[in-house]
């Protein structure tokens, strides 16, 4: 007689433009569904962006949704402060866009920026961040594709693998034995 165990998951449908569902929720639907970012409402990006560089250590402050004068997420750590520009979009984001930023940071007196972006950047996007660089003004640009690394870096590092092994050992009332395999099934 043949005894299998398993488990079978299911991933909720999240509410994308409710901006009171809670920032880890949609940091975790974002990693099983980052097709979804686009449908994602655009305050809610911001705050999975303050989020995710909170998880990097940074005191991060999403400003207000409208009016924040160019500059969406501020980030200080050790003194130093960043001024993060965050777009949900399709189409790949414009050089005049970047320059916005720019001047954002410029009249704030931020004296960094990163752009963050859901897709990509236009060509000469790179020519303008060197330029704003040589003049003291360093901007980095971050896409989908950095942001999506970024975001399973910082969400994974908050898995508690010991608080799973002992709710487990609860539950099944046995010791686990560990052969410290992440994916014991690359292993059959």
């Amino acid at each position: 007689m043949a005894i299998f165990y398993g488990t079978a998951g299911l991933l909720k449908k999240l509410d994308l433009h409710n901006i009171d569902v809670p920032i880890n929720e949609i940091s975790k639907y974002l990693l099983a569904k980052y097709e979804a970012r686009f449908s994602l409402h655009p305050k809610l990006f911001e705050d999975v962006t303050g989020q995710v560089f909170k998880n990097l250590g940074y005191d991060a402050i999403v400003t207000g949704y409208s009016n924040d004068g160019g500059i969406d997420v501020i980030l200080e750590k050790e003194g130093k402060q960043i001024g993060v520009q965050v777009k949900r979009y399709k189409n790949k984001i414009k050089v005049d866009q970047i320059r916005e930023l720019t001047g954002a940071l410029f009249l704030s007196g931020i004296p960094k920026g990163i752009f963050v972006t859901t897709s990509d950047f236009q060509s000469g996007a790179n020519k303008l961040i060197q330029k704003s660089a040589n003049r003291g003004l360093p901007i980095e640009l971050i896409n989908s594709e950095r942001f999506y690394d970024i975001l399973k870096l910082t969400t994974a590092s908050k898995i508690d693998k010991e608080n799973i092994r002992n709710k487990l050992e609860l539950a099944l009332k046995n010791k686990l034995y560990s052969y410290n395999w992440e994916n014991p099934m690359n292993s059959l």
